[in-house]
């Protein structure tokens, strides 16, 4: 998912607290969605601030009445970029309002607040998950906070959605509706090469009562559809709960190829019985990653294989088993593959090591693989898990999320010690020039203190750094927290200096 929902419930704010979350954001270099973290902070005073995991501050939101905000969905590129501009008066926003990206004021979006803080009137809004990929609009009327009328979805100047509000503000008649996680896509594939003519490729019917529940044969399309991951689920509903057999499919090429599936239980539960074939997160065509194994009363059991599907062969790299006396708990030796885009047809890295209890402990090595260079994989990393508790102890060397060796790709090793799962003490920071003979160069690092807080000076780097992203940070922390930082941007050994 492209954005993360959040719970709000009036105890967040009582106390400050902080909480680390995931989500996915676009990598155009890898032309894919890639996982981060982040940390979400919630004050006293109904706010909200977004922050990376070092302390940057990303973003901040207000709450201005916790009992209409049930649920917020966290968007990391509005929070770092979408600002909007107008006036208040008495906590009320009244007047015209419009919104800038990026640092530029997005035409004609906003509208106008009554005196009573209601949108009134014709507005132009941006899609609930608007970022670089959706630049997608709705365009309609309000009465008294309330769309009424014809609204229509737009995207690049042409209108590719349409529905109808009644006077309370409900749907009624026809809708096109954009997909969630709309991106340059929706239920029916825009196809530029084609004279923008489109081909439909998913869809089914709801339930007769307006309970919005899905009934009989389905295609759904997956959360992350976009061109190299046009992947499509076939089955059945009853009552919205998926039923029988369900397939899974590709479209590449012109070609619609079933790749995986398998059965959910008749009894209406949604539970996951006999044997599947799954694909991984993050799945699309430069990078199939399979899962083979079975399921009993939705938990996976046995065996599970992992495959890479290369050159139409299928390659097993790795896989483990899963308890079924413990539902579903993994269990002795696993070779895991990373989560990041190394995890491709060019770059590999894997994770080898114990469970017990579903905890990750004793040894766990990394290894290393460019299919460009050779078929083995070297071991460059990895570290030790406590027994009992599963944290992360003693000498450590991690790999960077995206980690891995050409242009788009991080080549950034940190090695250092940790204690009670908390990094400590001092943490170097490499980076490996040429990964095909494992050398390595020294960029940076720091310490970190007995609550695994950033402290003293420091020479960071940046998240995406690679051959032609050389951008480092060197700067002092107190508390965790940022205090002053010069940004060192170097290029062909060209080095330009920022004062931040």
């Amino acid at each position: 998912m492209i954005y993360q929902k959040k719970e709000l419930k009036a105890n967040l704010f009582q106390e400050e607290r902080t909480e680390e979350l995931e989500c996915l954001i676009w990598n155009q270099s890898f032309r894919g969605f890639m996982k981060t973290n982040f940390l979400i902070t919630f004050k006293k005073q109904l706010e909200i601030i977004y922050s990376t995991l070092d302390g940057q501050i990303l973003g901040t939101d207000q709450i201005q009445d916790l009992s209409k905000n049930s649920e917020i969905r966290i968007n990391l590129e509005q929070v770092q970029h979408l600002r909007w501009f107008g006036q208040q008066e008495n906590c009320k926003k009244i007047g015209r309002w419009s919104a800038r990206w990026k640092g530029q004021t997005l035409k004609d979006v906003g509208g106008y607040y009554s005196e009573l803080g209601q949108k009134q009137g014709l507005w132009k809004e941006l899609i609930q998950d608007y970022q670089s990929h959706a630049q997608a609009y709705e365009l309609g009327e309000y009465l008294t906070g309330k769309k009424i009328g014809i609204w229509k979805s737009i995207f690049e100047e042409e209108e590719i959605g349409c529905g109808q509000y009644n006077q309370l503000s409900q749907k009624i008649g026809n809708w096109i509706e954009l997909s969630d996680n709309f991106w340059e896509w929706d239920i029916y594939l825009r196809n530029k090469a084609e004279n923008l003519m489109s081909a439909q490729i998913g869809g089914g019917n709801y339930d007769q009562k307006g309970s919005g529940l899905k009934i009989g044969k389905w295609i759904d399309i997956c959360d992350q559809f976009y061109v190299d991951n046009q992947v499509t689920y076939i089955g059945e509903y009853q009552n919205g709960i998926k039923i029988g057999r369900w397939n899974t499919n590709l479209n590449y090429d012109g070609k619609n190829e079933e790749i995986g599936g398998g059965s959910y239980d008749e009894l209406g539960s949604g539970q996951k019985i006999g044997k599947w074939i799954e694909l991984s997160e993050g799945f699309q065509e430069h990078n199939q990653v399979i899962f083979y194994g079975e399921y009993k009363n939705g938990f996976k059991v046995g065996r599970w294989n992992t495959y890479f599907k290369f050159n139409g062969k299928n390659e097993e790299i790795g896989g483990g088993f899963y308890d079924w006396r413990e539902n579903g708990q993994k269990i002795g030796k696993w070779i895991e593959l990373s989560d990041g885009p190394s995890r491709s047809r060019y770059i590999q890295v894997i994770y080898s090591g114990e469970y017990k209890n579903s905890l990750k402990v004793g040894n766990w090595n990394a290894y290393y693989r460019d299919r460009g260079l050779s078929k083995k994989f070297k071991n460059i990393g990895g570290g030790q898990y406590d027994e009992k508790s599963g944290v992360k102890i003693g000498k450590w060397v991690e790999l960077s999320d995206n980690f891995g060796d050409g242009l788009g790709y991080s080549q950034i090793i940190y090695i250092g010690e940790y204690k009670d799962g908390k990094k400590f003490g001092l943490w170097d920071i490499f980076w490996g020039v040429d990964l095909s003979n494992l050398n390595t160069e020294q960029l940076g690092g720091g310490l970190y203190d007995e609550y695994g807080r950033k402290m003293g000076k420091w020479i960071d780097v940046n998240d995406w750094f690679y051959s032609w992203k050389q951008v480092t940070y060197r700067g002092e922390y107190k508390n965790g927290k940022k205090i002053i930082i010069i940004i060192i941007i170097a290029i062909q050994h060209k080095y330009n200096y920022y004062q931040q």
